[in-house]
């Protein structure tokens, strides 16, 4: 068990106010407990209730006032609960029965503390949960973030705790805070952009979500303009109407072919399904258009070209990869893509007022600013938002899609062949010859559309498919995405992306970049973090009858015989023949790691994206 140390009476009421504490709740039958760790002294502090005791409320109100309080989910639950603690009305019983309430049925914290008869508590708060890029929980953004230790609920909560039991559920949520802090640190750049919004809107943003402060801030600025503040439409009143995309004048296709098809897009009846999102008819949703024999899909979703196992390298020709910048908000403002009044010059003024900041390198209020323009378009999608308007969210994402295609065909009856497109990029192969009409094409597109690109140069790139690929640029540097990526699409994060077999990655983009031997990368590595693969798990796993969580991590081991399963049936997790469970990461690398296993997957990788052709025989490593 880790030695921990805790705060004195004496030394927590000398504490500077506003000092920040991570803090978290626990609750069972006949125990109840909030523990809170100090982030500069790293020190721990905690007040329970065990049977029938009640906790002093004075204290949880004393914290309340006085400290910064960073939860996961603690506006929801964590502070409800200890709100209703510090009206000394629950006991632990109580409290847990409270507890199955806020969880099962989902009630607001206002809702409960209304119907039990409490005050919510008014704490300097930061709750992680929706900062956070995903949906996940607390115990996979700790694992993703390799934590020392991880561990599930180890009690059932109507279990009855003995005394010892209370010590490991106590010891359990010291680990939970340990990893809230973890968590809050990798958050940092991202919550110092939301205090200083925080300041400017004169608001607390601090625990919303990249989309919730695009809303907060165009609705800020709605309101300047127009003095009126937007408001969300009861969006049932949408539910079973249709309607149809309009192109803009500019959307038109040289192949009678594919403007048949766009014909056929724009006949299609689009419904607005029960949950207030759209029903994507199927002459849309995965839609090919076919240019130079090479087909692409189209969908609610964005633009994908359908190669597989590609590998491109730049001796004959140049690979030239053109980005639109600002995607999204600039497709809403060139073709006025919404209906909401004052939108569209609030979008605007906040897109000049970060093309200007950056102009400054004030990059702070630019990266603040690119929330906003960035998260409006994902509000067009959601029901309960003001700026909710499926038809242009409709009218966005199809306008955008059909454009690129109108760049891919401009390009490929140039001659110029294109080798991949994605959402809101096209990379091209280019002989020198062809450099200045391909400039051309681009810049008769940028005119047409009123939309700009970034241009980036590759020496090669590898591609599994169009969304797993490694490109190397012209330094050597490397981009990946997919699985060949440390981190995850949302936010560019390592929070959005379980980490799978690490040191694999690092051994091909070290292979790729310098012909280093896949087998030196991965002997010569000694962060026992790279090994580990985490997966989530349905129901928990466990390994030789011992339960290990529903979030689990492992690594390939010499010594290790047969699988993990899952709890519920019995059956295998994927890939985890050989797999020793890492729960606890260890104090001295070990030295069964079964390096063989690890190269072979890292040479599969290589066979997936084209350096390499695929084995007919048994694995020769590199």
């Amino acid at each position: 068990m880790i030695e921990r140390q805790f705060l004195t009476e004496r030394e927590l009421v000398a504490l500077q106010r506003g000092s920040i504490f991570c803090y978290d709740v626990e609750s069972f039958q006949n125990y109840w407990l909030v523990a809170y760790k100090h982030l500069q002294s790293g020190k721990y502090a905690y007040i329970e209730s065990i049977d029938t005791e009640r906790v002093q409320g004075e204290w949880l109100q004393w914290m309340a006032d006085t400290f910064c309080l960073v939860g996961f989910n603690c506006i929801f639950y964590d502070n409800t609960v200890c709100s209703a603690a510090a009206s000394d009305k629950f006991d632990a019983a109580a409290l847990q029965a409270l507890s199955f309430e806020i969880i099962e049925q989902n009630s607001r914290p206002w809702q409960v503390a209304k119907a039990r008869n409490f005050k919510l508590l008014e704490p300097n708060q930061i709750d992680l949960i929706e900062v956070a890029p995903l949906q996940g929980s607390l115990k996979t953004y700790a694992a993703r973030l390799h934590c020392g230790h991880m561990q599930d609920l180890p009690f059932d909560p109507n279990k009855v705790l003995s005394r010892e039991e209370i010590a490991i559920v106590r010891e359990y949520c010291f680990n939970d805070l340990d990893n809230t802090e973890l968590l809050l640190g990798e958050l940092s750049p991202h919550l110092e952009l939301r205090a200083a919004l925080s300041h400017e809107f004169q608001k607390d943003l601090r625990s919303r979500s990249d989309a919730q402060l695009a809303q907060e801030i165009i609705c800020s600025e709605i309101e300047r303009l127009t003095g009126k503040r937007p408001h969300p439409i009861d969006f049932t009143k949408l539910v079973g109407t249709g309607f149809c995309y309009t192109p803009p004048s500019y959307i038109q296709f040289s192949s009678a072919q594919n403007n048949a098809i766009l014909s056929e897009i724009c006949e299609a009846e689009i419904e607005i399904g029960h949950s207030g999102h759209v029903v994507c008819p199927k002459t849309i949703e995965g839609r090919k258009f076919i240019i130079a024999e090479k087909a692409y899909a189209i969908g609610m979703g964005g633009l994908h070209s359908r190669e597989t196992c590609q590998a491109v390298t730049n001796e004959m020709h140049r690979i030239i990869d053109r980005d639109v910048t600002g995607y999204y908000p600039n497709l809403i403002l060139k073709n006025k893509f919404s209906d909401i009044v004052g939108l569209l010059d609030a979008l605007q003024n906040i897109v000049d007022r970060r093309y200007k900041a950056k102009k400054l390198g004030d990059k702070v209020t630019a990266d603040s600013l690119k929330i906003a323009t960035n998260g409006t378009f994902g509000k067009m999608s959601d029901p309960f938002s003001p700026f909710y308007s499926p038809m242009c969210m409709v009218q966005t994402t199809l306008t955008g899609q059909l454009s690129l295609l109108m760049a891919i065909e401009a390009l490929a009856q140039s001659g110029i062949e294109v080798i991949s497109a994605n959402t809101d990029g096209i990379v091209s192969l280019v002989h020198s010859e062809q450099y200045r009409k391909f400039c051309e094409i681009w810049k008769q597109w940028e005119t047409l559309t009123g939309l700009e690109t970034e241009e980036t140069e590759y020496k090669a790139l590898y591609s599994r498919d169009v969304n797993n690929y490694i490109a190397v640029k012209l330094d050597n540097t490397t981009k990946a995405k997919g699985v060949y990526s440390y981190v995850g699409s949302a936010l560019n994060s390592p929070l959005s992306k379980n980490p799978e077999n690490l040191v694999c990655i690092d051994a091909v983009i070290a292979h790729i970049v310098s012909g280093k031997p896949i087998a030196d990368t991965i002997a010569e590595c000694r962060a026992m973090e790279r090994f580990c693969t985490v997966r989530k798990v349905t129901g928990g796993a466990q390994k030789d009858g011992k339960y290990l969580g529903k979030t689990i991590r492992y690594y390939y081991s010499k010594s290790a015989i047969g699988s993990i399963v899952y709890c519920k049936n019995g059956n295998k997790v994927p890939n985890s023949d050989g797999a020793k469970p890492l729960m606890t990461l260890p104090d001295c690398f070990p030295d069964d790691i079964d390096y063989a296993r690890y190269a072979e997957i890292a040479v599969s990788m290589l066979e997936d994206i084209g350096f390499q052709k695929r084995r007919n025989s048994q694995l020769t490593m590199l």
